[in-house]
């Protein structure tokens, strides 16, 4: 799951007070990006980060005033002298303690699990400090229930419709579209497929593990991993794709991989689709696929890769999932997957642009 995934699940389990840091706004270069967040609980547990570790534990430290207040609380961190970068961390600190607790989260897990984007909206400024939440259909949900909650919610629906975003001076205002977490389907039950669906998992997808029905008797270590058992025929009605979704076949069988990748053809839109195994292998699927008469989708082209991954020279199973997660960055990044001591524009700069 992506970051303000994990904290917001994290927020429904715990059974404790939480305050949550985001980080608003940055100047200069920075390693965390406007968007980042943190979760602190009242017993100093965390999830998620807003740096690369140097500030983490001072957020735990401001989020006591935070606990003992009740009142948000904008913090400047000047990365020149506290973090491994040159830039100026905006971070608001606030409680976590949204009104209606238990429709908020029900609205987030049923948001979540249909895939849809949400809004969330953090203002601080001379009149409003605060976050918050729009689900589709604009259910709106201020973060702590107090008497700022209303107006702070009336602002938050204004700004998402009018496409504001950040300001500078006083005025920090971040307002942001969540996509869905990005997905990684795996159809496969050999080492490989399982390492790659583990790694992903480290990595912040969301995976699913397909087994083919006489091929489903596996054992897989993360709990977050979904593993779900379906035929080629049944691929369409147990899977829900997307543009955040990616799917890689790697059953290293010549007819499930055609009967699987036929189905995929049938399936929503993917940003991509890739096959493990030589090209010659691939290109040898397609024009069976062709000519038993199934048409391409339009979105196949610009999906589709085979064989699958960067070219790291990797050979092992799990460094074969690490070129493939790899070239997954690359293409939903749009960066070049080149040296970065080679880089003439900054780190985080998408070359071209």
């Amino acid at each position: 799951m992506q970051e303000i995934d994990q904290v917001m699940h994290a927020a429904a389990k715990w059974s404790q007070r939480t305050v949550l840091a985001t980080i608003v706004r940055t100047e200069g270069s920075s390693y965390r990006k406007p968007g980042a967040v943190m979760l602190v609980g009242e017993d100093g547990t965390t999830v998620g980060a807003v740096s690369g570790g140097c500030i983490e534990k001072e957020i735990v430290r401001r989020s006591q005033a935070v606990f003992a207040s009740g009142q948000p609380e904008l913090v400047e961190y000047d990365g020149r002298y506290t973090l491994g970068c040159n830039g100026t961390l905006f971070i608001l600190i606030e409680p976590f303690a949204p009104k209606q607790a238990t429709d908020f989260f029900q609205n987030y897990h049923r948001v979540f699990a249909q895939r849809q984007s949400w809004s969330w909206v953090s203002q601080c400024d001379e009149c409003y400090q605060g976050s918050c939440v729009i689900f589709p259909g604009d259910d709106v949900y201020a973060l702590r229930d107090d008497d700022s909650s209303r107006e702070l919610e009336e602002r938050a629906i204004s700004l998402v419709a009018n496409d504001e975003g950040e300001y500078a001076g006083k005025r920090h205002i971040l307002v942001q579209q969540i996509p869905p977490s990005l997905q990684l389907i795996v159809i496969g039950s050999e080492i490989d497929a399982l390492k790659l669906a583990t790694i992903a998992d480290e990595v912040g997808y969301v995976v699913t593990l397909v087994l083919h029905p006489l091929n489903n008797e596996v054992s897989v270590s993360a709990p977050n991993i979904s593993v779900i058992t379906a035929s080629p025929q049944q691929l369409g009605d147990t899977i829900r794709t997307d543009l955040h979704t990616a799917l890689v076949l790697t059953t290293h069988s010549y007819a499930r991989d055609l009967g699987y990748l036929r189905s995929a053809c049938n399936l929503s839109p993917v940003f991509y689709l890739g096959i493990v195994g030589p090209r010659q292998r691939a290109d040898d699927l397609l024009s069976e696929l062709l000519e038993r008469g199934c048409e391409l989708p339009n979105w196949f082209d610009r999906a589709f890769r085979a064989p699958v991954g960067l070219d790291l020279g990797g050979q092992f199973p799990a460094e074969i999932a690490i070129s493939i997660l790899s070239e997954l960055q690359q293409v939903q990044s749009g960066h070049t997957g080149g040296i970065l001591s080679e880089k003439n524009a900054g780190i985080h700069t998408i070359v071209g642009n």
